[in-house]
């Protein structure tokens, strides 16, 4: 089994420490990837070398700084020391076509359980 293979593994605590070193790119160039540089990479000082999508009108311009690339742009990484931090409201489908690129370092941000839960109980305490 891969670290995080059908997010068996998806926990923002074991984010943190698997892409520690590693070369972080995002997946996804939209809401989702504003909250994630907003709420985790913004607060814990972590910056992605680059984001890809699947929407081609995407790719070449810059989202919050960082510029987009197709999704092909992964091949030509060193798989094994870069994580993928799906930024999607798709992170299955996605999840599939990393996999079938041989890219199996990956979390999704939108099923970070710790985010919901302190969603929540920002909304308990008010």
């Amino acid at each position: 089994m891969k670290p995080n293979e059908g997010f068996v593994n998806n926990t923002l605590d074991n984010f943190l420490k698997f892409q520690e070193g590693k070369k972080l790119v995002l997946f996804g160039a939209a809401v989702q990837a504003e909250k994630a540089l907003k709420e985790i990479l913004d607060v814990k000082n972590i910056l992605p070398s680059y984001i890809v999508d699947n929407d081609f009108r995407r790719w070449y311009k810059l989202f919050h700084g960082y510029k987009i690339h197709e999704p092909k742009k992964l091949l030509k990484e060193d798989l094994d020391s870069l994580v993928v931090l799906i930024t999607s409201l798709y992170p299955y489908q996605i999840m599939d076509q990393l996999e079938e690129m041989g890219v199996f370092n990956y979390y999704a941000s939108y099923l970070f359980i710790e985010l919901f839960y302190m969603k929540e109980s920002r909304l308990i305490h008010l």
